[in-house]
């Protein structure tokens, strides 16, 4: 949904130890466990993020993430899975229709439309890539062999028959990653700089920063 003015998204800074209840910890399940652990691992980063705050968060056993992933690195692995399901899925379903469409300046319209949407409800794992992406390892070279580099695959080879077509002006494809999941983006995933720029220039509506940024991308990439 749309909201103006400053960012619903609490700090995590201090998380909170659950209530406490009698008896056995409280059982919660994996997607729950590991859409908390996203935020927390973007919020801190992966140094930062401790096991120990999760526990709190949740109120679950201090072995409740060993047993069911092992090691914190694993627990990073499946939470970065998860995190990436929404937008691979927007993605995936914006190459398709693209091959089945004669109208690439709507679909592409609709598609980064519903991307930018996506990342302003959920855009801790673009937040993640924007920390693990500054420095070469393996926690960036999983996320980009295991999701980006197939994504980015499938937009290239749609991107090129564009090109191709005269539909499109020559463009890096990732640029248009890049464009997407961080520049587009930061209005979602930089909260604290968002809101400095609603002191200064006001509130953003962001259903119209979704709509400008769409028009403003396609300008940039279709000849008309």
């Amino acid at each position: 949904m749309g909201g103006k003015g400053m960012r619903g998204r609490g700090s995590l800074s201090r998380p909170e130890k659950a209530r406490a209840s009698v008896g056995r910890p409280p059982q919660v399940s994996d997607e729950e466990l590991l859409r908390a652990a996203l935020r927390l691992f973007a919020e801190f980063g992966y140094e930062g993020m401790s096991v120990r705050m999760l526990n709190l968060q949740l109120g679950i056993s201090h072995n409740t993430v060993n047993n069911r992933y092992g090691s914190k690195l694993n627990l990073w692995y499946a939470a970065v899975d998860l995190g990436f399901s929404s937008l691979r899925k927007v993605l995936v379903t914006l190459v398709m229709e693209l091959q089945g469409s004669t109208d690439h300046r709507e679909v592409t319209r609709r598609g980064i439309g519903t991307f930018l949407r996506a990342a302003q409800q959920q855009p801790d794992i673009l937040q993640i890539m924007n920390t693990e992406g500054a420095t070469a390892g393996p926690r960036i070279s999983y996320a980009f062999k295991t999701h980006l580099g197939p994504l980015t695959s499938m937009m290239n080879v749609a991107l090129q028959d564009s090109i191709a077509e005269g539909r499109v002006r020559k463009f890096p494809v990732r640029g248009m990653m890049y464009l997407l999941g961080h520049g587009s983006s930061a209005e979602f995933t930089l909260a604290g700089l968002a809101n400095e720029f609603d002191e200064l220039l006001g509130p953003m509506d962001q259903d119209e920063y979704i709509e400008q940024m769409t028009e403003f991308l396609l300008a940039g990439l279709f000849i008309d």
